[in-house]
């Protein structure tokens, strides 16, 4: 069953102006040390045809550890982590892998359906199956981030309360408010009703990587990130039901969260259930 985010009066669509700016599935595992220790040569081999280039870097965190003693809650010192991210890119370098010891992740710039996406996504993870065989997932996620820009949707000097919900925008719905605002960070966790999942929401202003010096109010970032921390099979039928209840629940609050105006701004294409499958 999907959330309560829901809005028929917007048909599920393509859009001319879309705001998706980057699509990102990750699945983490225990840590596998033989990812680490030698190159993953096999795995490449695997989906080398779609990925044929090759590029890696350390990856640095930080790890920090809260201890409870009898004065209360103490941090430990921060550790520092580092793992080798593999990333395996498309010859228009529009689609990604990344393979770390501890997760597989696809990501793409150049979202058109979920289907789509979903049925990419296999192929890696039928390589990280043969190649190292993981006990089970730890972590699913979906995440999606949109950027709507009022330049660039012919928006310009339309206020945000009238092209998304006033709960996404916060004190920036605020009539006569807008303008005095010069950033927002707003952070909102949901439970969801499927999967043990949460919605993670992350808003704020920003600028675009083409105008940097356009003003941040004229950008409204959504970042999106649905995930489950409930322990899933390896392979597509372990982990396929989830990400579909995800993606639909992801897809519901994007068109519950836009007024008429910026659904019709974006210059919408409804999408055929034929299409979609």
């Amino acid at each position: 069953m999907c959330m309560r985010f829901k809005d028929d009066s917007k048909p599920r669509s393509h859009y001319a102006k879309c705001p998706l700016t980057e699509v990102v599935c990750q699945l983490r595992f225990p840590v596998i040390l033989n990812i680490d220790k030698e190159l993953p040569a096999s795995f490449q081999e695997l989906i080398r045809a779609d990925y044929p280039e090759y590029a890696s870097n350390i990856e640095r965190q930080q790890q920090v550890d809260f201890v409870a003693t009898p004065a209360g809650v103490i941090t430990q010192p921060a550790i520092q982590q580092e793992n080798m991210n593999h990333c395996f890119t498309s010859e228009d370098g529009k689609w990604r892998v990344n393979l770390t010891s501890s997760f597989l992740a696809l990501s793409t710039s150049t979202y058109d359906t979920w289907e789509d996406f979903r049925d990419r996504l296999w192929l890696p993870v039928t390589a990280l199956t043969q190649c190292y065989n993981p006990a089970y997932y730890t972590r699913v996620g979906l995440r999606y981030v949109d950027v709507y820009d009022r330049v660039r949707l012919g928006l310009q000097g339309t206020p945000w309360r009238d092209l998304l919900h006033e709960q996404i925008l916060g004190m920036a719905a605020v009539p006569d408010n807008e303008n005095d605002i010069q950033t927002i960070n707003q952070y909102t966790e949901i439970k969801l009703d499927e999967y043990d999942a949460m919605m993670r929401i992350i808003t704020n202003f920003g600028a675009t990587p083409e105008n940097p010096a356009q003003p941040l109010q004229d950008v409204f970032i959504v970042d999106t990130d649905t995930y489950s921390l409930r322990r899933f099979p390896i392979g597509k039928e372990g982990v396929e039901g989830c990400l579909d209840f995800m993606h639909d629940n992801s897809t519901n609050f994007g068109r519950w969260m836009v007024t008429q105006k910026l659904f019709d701004a974006m210059e919408p294409e409804e999408i055929a259930e034929e299409d979609a499958s």
